[in-house]
């Protein structure tokens, strides 16, 4: 996949991957030497859940390696295409993906798929399962989990989400799912789990909350 070149009136949202132009378009501290060997290879970066200053976005550079991730930013004008992780799921990347055989976790999207979209629920994979599909670059390895981002239209019930943790706990490669909610992401698992208060991942930080989709404070 090489990414949509028509970014259109839609925001820019946590998780899309951005294809840019390289390494010298980043802003902020002094990237390590690794990146811009990094985007000279997939020229992908990860918008991050952060606090910025529009027309910045905050992104991260995905390396060869855990131990090789970067914060930065980069001007809107930089950007020269988008795919979001439900980009991803509606044109069943991973059908194409050379890899297939050598890496479960493409097959098992299918089942994902056909559990998510029977729910109602946008959905996408991101971490190095979207990150490969978006960019076409390997970095998938055989102990990587299936990252996945829902966004659903309007809130979901408990119930619900507990439904489908029990389905995706099933599957034989671990499954980490977490959900949009107006004020950023909460695990679904833990949403799950009826826990009287969870942590909501904002902009601003983590902080715990009550009711996911009302924003409130602690």
């Amino acid at each position: 996949m090489n990414g949509r070149h028509d970014l259109g009136p839609a925001p820019i949202r946590p998780h899309d991957l951005l294809r840019v132009r390289g390494a010298g378009d980043l802003m902020g501290d002094e990237p390590p030497a690794w990146v811009r060997g990094a985007l000279d290879l997939a020229p992908f970066v990860v918008v991050r859940r952060a606090a910025s200053a529009p027309p910045l976005i905050p992104v991260g550079v995905r390396g060869a390696g855990r131990a090789q991730r970067a914060a930065a930013f980069i001007p809107r004008a930089a950007v020269v295409g988008r795919m979001a992780p439900e980009d991803l799921a509606v044109a069943r990347a991973w059908r194409t993906t050379s890899r297939a055989m050598a890496f479960p976790h493409f097959a098992l999207l299918e089942a994902v798929a056909t559990t998510l979209e029977a729910a109602g629920l946008p959905w996408g994979p991101v971490g190095s399962l979207g990150f490969e599909l978006a960019s076409g670059h390997p970095c998938l390895t055989q102990t990587s989990d299936i990252d996945l981002l829902l966004r659903p239209p309007a809130p979901i019930s408990r119930d619900l989400a507990a439904s489908l943790c029990a389905v995706l706990s099933d599957f034989p490669i671990r499954i980490d799912a977490q959900m949009d909610v107006p004020g950023g992401a909460v695990a679904l698992s833990e949403y799950a789990s009826g826990a009287a208060r969870i942590v909501l991942r904002s902009s601003d930080g983590p902080r715990l909350v009550t009711d996911p989709w009302q924003e409130d404070m602690p």
